[in-house]
């Protein structure tokens, strides 16, 4: 791991935000600064160190709530306010969302990889899903509940890429085809079918929904 991991957001020539993360850390730091057109000076104020496990959290509410960052030294530049804000929904308020993700994915890699979600259905079997992020896509398969209760998951039948998330889940939410799973579990009892109705299709782009908003924010757009 190298010792320092950085990005910056340009405000102009020599204002920038940026997110960092320093060797040994829990913490990625964000904060304001300046550097000289020559580069030779430079300076940092930091606005807060966020703990590793929210920092995916926080990039997502700063994108919309907004965020004031401290000045400190860099006050002169700002009329003399003790901070300075980045307004909610802004480009410059998901750039910074960006940054903050991008040092904390390099450093603890993509934090929902390969952390499942599980629907059971009502007859034993169950469908997950899960982001693959050396692919960058949602993962889906099929699998059941064994006699002693413990949950048997088979390998992927579907892979969902970010830019077909709103396709796959429109055509799930209406169901009109069975959704077949071809890639079934060891052991899956012969009674029990790879094929998903009307309900067991709206339980797999629910999943599908609530894994996108974490991983893609923003990705589907809002409904009624």
């Amino acid at each position: 791991m190298s010792e320092l991991t950085y990005q910056r957001v340009p405000l102009n020539q020599t204002l920038f935000l940026y997110a960092a993360h320093f060797q040994g850390a829990n913490y990625v730091q964000i904060g304001i600064g300046s550097e000289s057109i020559n580069g030779l000076q430079m300076t940092h104020i930091s606005s807060d160190n966020i703990h590793h496990f929210h920092v995916h959290e926080e990039a997502e509410r700063i994108v919309k709530e907004g965020y004031h960052f401290k000045t400190g030294k860099l006050a002169p530049y700002f009329n003399d306010a003790p901070d300075v804000e980045v307004e909610a929904g802004m480009t410059l308020a998901r750039r910074l969302g960006e940054i903050m993700k991008k040092v904390h994915d390099d450093v603890w890699g993509e934090p929902y990889e390969w952390e499942p979600i599980v629907a059971e259905l009502n007859d034993k079997r169950l469908i997950w899903a899960a982001y693959d992020a050396v692919v960058s896509k949602i993962k889906i398969g099929i699998g059941f509940i064994d006699d002693h209760g413990q949950q048997v998951f088979g390998p992927p039948s579907f892979a969902v890429g970010r830019g077909f998330v709103a396709e796959f889940v429109k055509n799930r939410w209406i169901g009109r085809k069975p959704l077949i799973f071809f890639a079934k579990p060891p052991r899956w009892p012969c009674e029990s079918s790879n094929y998903l109705g009307e309900q067991g299709s709206k339980a797999v782009a629910k999943m599908v929904v609530a894994l996108s908003d974490r991983i893609w924010p923003g990705e589907l757009p809002e409904t009624d």
